[in-house]
Formats: C-alpha cells, sequence, structure tokens
C-alpha cells in the first residue's frame, strides 16, 4: 500500500512539473542557460590566460553550474526535469523549432561564440599541457 501511494505521489509530482513547463519556457530557459555556459567559458579562458591554478579554473565550471541551477530553480524545476519535458514533448518541440527562424538564428548564433570560446580553450589547454610535460 505505502509502495503504491509513493508511485502515485511520484507520478502527480513529475506530471506538474511537466504541465508547469512549456515549449517556449524550454527554449528560454535553455537559451539562458547556454548563454550562463558562454560567460563561464569565457572566464575559463580568461583564468587559462592567466595561468591559474586547476582549483581556480574548476571553480569557474562548478560556478557557472550553479548559476544554471538557480535560473531553472526560479522557474521551479531543473535541467533535468526540463530534459525529461522535451523528450516527453520532441515532435512538437522540434516543430516549433524549425518554424520560429529567430530561434535557430539565436541558437546559431550562441553556437558559434561557444564553439569559438571552447577551441580556444582546447588550444590553451594542450599548450599549458605541453608546458607541464617538458
Amino acid at each position: 500500500m505505502i509502495r503504491l501511494y509513493f508511485k502515485i505521489l511520484a507520478f502527480i509530482l513529475l506530471t506538474q512539473n511537466l504541465i508547469a513547463m512549456d515549449i517556449k519556457t524550454f527554449y528560454k530557459l535553455d537559451i539562458e542557460a547556454t548563454k550562463i555556459t558562454i560567460i563561464g567559458a569565457k572566464k575559463t579562458l580568461s583564468k587559462l590566460k592567466e595561468n591559474a591554478s586547476n582549483k581556480d579554473i574548476f571553480s569557474t565550471f562548478d560556478e557557472t553550474q550553479k548559476q544554471i541551477q538557480e535560473l531553472y530553480k526560479k522557474e521551479n524545476t531543473t535541467p533535468s526535469k526540463a530534459l525529461g519535458y522535451y523528450m516527453e514533448h520532441k515532435v512538437e518541440a522540434d516543430n516549433y523549432y524549425k518554424k520560429n527562424k529567430e530561434l535557430q538564428e539565436e541558437y546559431k548564433r550562441l553556437k558559434s561564440k561557444l564553439e569559438s570560446i571552447t577551441t580556444q580553450i582546447d588550444t590553451l589547454k594542450e599548450e599549458r599541457n605541453k608546458w607541464w610535460n617538458l
């Protein structure tokens, strides 16, 4: 009996979170999380250029992850619940994306920024590793 109760409670909580989310909110959160990721990547790049310690660099990653969690928390959800919503509504979400040229352009712009920064980070990490291996 108790097991059934917990299963029903879990189902209710899950469906409440799915109902609270909609496609626009999903994309809004994803875009904002990507922007936070870009800011964090820029900080990481800056720290690598300054030859900061690994601990200092990892603290930037942790700070970025906290900011992303806080973003989702403001909408009473989490990144994993938002992803669950997307998986549950994939066809509808993908159709919305395909029909929304502004959204596509925003993702394209953000992807380009993030790729540029991560390429620079990878290059600096390789140089740093070569230096440490001498």
